[in-house]
């Protein structure tokens, strides 16, 4: 007796049910979004992660003491070149 009561759905509530075309397609977007997403934060981190290994070399004492001693050797280089007249 209480079916009889109960009015008839409309065709539109078919579209809302969580395996309808509607849920579907909500799904697909948002899929859509999160690839997006993290396709666009490949490039940050990425970034991020080449900072940290710049901040670790700057950080690490033997690293320094390898680089100063290459800009000394580039800098005598220079100058040799420029007192031999093979101006650099």
């Amino acid at each position: 007796m209480a079916d009889e009561m109960r009015p008839a759905p409309s065709p539109s509530v078919d579209l809302w049910r969580p395996d309808g075309p509607a849920a579907r397609a909500a799904a697909a977007i948002m899929a859509n979004a999160v690839a997006s997403f993290n396709e666009a934060l490949v490039p940050v981190l990425r970034g991020v992660r080449r900072e940290a290994r710049a901040l670790c070399k700057k950080l690490d004492p033997k690293w320094r003491r390898a680089r100063i001693r290459a800009l000394k050797r580039f800098r005598r280089n220079v100058e040799t070149l420029k007192r031999e007249g093979r101006c650099r």
